[in-house]
């Protein structure tokens, strides 16, 4: 998130913390023997381009965007690692919104439905578990059936698929984890051009059940006006207060989550909270810390916005309310 205006062209820079210096001098200082020692063989033996893929408008007729090729890629060569993280339950990804009734004294509506997330991750019918692949453009790639598909999904044989040991596990132990491991790699099943368009068969019950989806569906009210999450991310300049959704509701598509890691926060949480029950406060407050590897997945989580301050440079502070979610281990809850 920026902390002032930004023009375009101007470099991006983070604080990464009071002794991130420090670790990286040391840690360059302890690897020093092993800097430039990977030849280009080893790289092609152990590394994984990420470079294969660019998004454009699909070649599908309504599908939006797709994934395509940047450059030759002959059959059997990997075309995209895929990283997986665990989501423990498909009831991660449930959603309620509560919407005001349009009668006065009639109670508040409650509508279930999922976050988009679910259409993006690798799941089988008879189990909750589902993997999420989170590697750059992977999850632009569209159907296709078996004689359009150029790719196909595996199982890495890779060093860096950490977690292959995990796939002899009993589920539960898997739904404890709280981290990725696991990867997969989509495969060309044929050569593939330049500027192609890269299609993956997703199987034939997604079929199946694509289209008997496309069979009953209705155009919702004002889907002339459905804006993507990834659009409002970029347009929306203040976040409305819970109070203000209530008439002024977001899409049914957008909801507002918060990154945070509790550990972080412990000690402040625990004085807060101590100062809160001394003065009989009816809610505990403390001020959000950033952090190294805060913006990473498993620290996201759904919150609420209660108040919004403006200062005279312009910054805006929210005070939110912090929610857990499935999954989250015990320490961070």
């Amino acid at each position: 998130y920026t902390q002032r205006p930004l023009e375009a062209g101007t470099e991006i820079f983070v604080n990464y913390g009071k002794n991130w210096v420090d670790e990286r001098r040391q840690r360059l200082t302890n690897d020093e023997k092993h800097v430039n020692e990977r030849s280009i063989s080893w790289l092609r033996q152990n590394g994984m381009c990420l470079d294969n893929l660019y998004p454009s408008q699909s070649t599908n007729k309504n599908a939006g965007r797709g994934a395509f090729a940047t450059r030759y890629l002959p059959q059997g060569s990997i075309v995209a690692p895929l990283p997986l993280a665990p989501i423990s339950s498909r009831n991660t990804l449930h959603t309620t919104r509560i919407k005001q009734a349009d009668t006065p004294g009639q109670p508040d509506i409650h509508v279930e439905g999922h976050q988009l997330l679910l259409n993006y991750a690798f799941g089988h019918t008879n189990s909750s578990l589902l993997l999420y692949p989170y590697a750059p453009i992977v999850n632009l790639i569209n159907h296709g059936n078996s004689h359009k598909a150029n790719v196909k999904l595996r199982w890495s044989k890779s060093s860096l698929n950490y977690g292959r040991e995990w796939l002899n596990w009993p589920l539960d132990k898997v739904k404890q984890l709280n981290r990725s491991g696991l990867l997969m790699e989509l495969v060309a099943t044929r050569d593939i051009r330049p500027k192609e368009e890269i299609f993956l068969n997703y199987g034939e019950d997604w079929e199946n059940a694509w289209n008997e989806h496309v069979k009953h569906w209705k155009s919702p009210p004002n889907a002339d006006r459905y804006a993507p999450a990834y659009v409002m991310d970029d347009v929306v300049s203040m976040l409305r207060l819970e109070v203000e959704q209530k008439n002024h509701p977001y899409p049914d598509n957008v909801f507002t989550s918060c990154f945070y890691r509790f550990s972080d926060n412990q000690e402040a949480a625990v004085k807060a909270a101590e100062s809160d029950k001394k003065n009989k406060a009816g809610k505990t407050t403390f001020k959000w810390k950033m952090s190294r590897g805060l913006f990473d997945f498993q620290n996201l989580r759904p919150c609420q916005v209660l108040q919004r301050a403006k200062t005279e440079d312009g910054t805006v502070f929210y005070t939110v309310n912090i929610k857990n979610r499935f999954g989250m281990a015990s320490e961070e809850r």
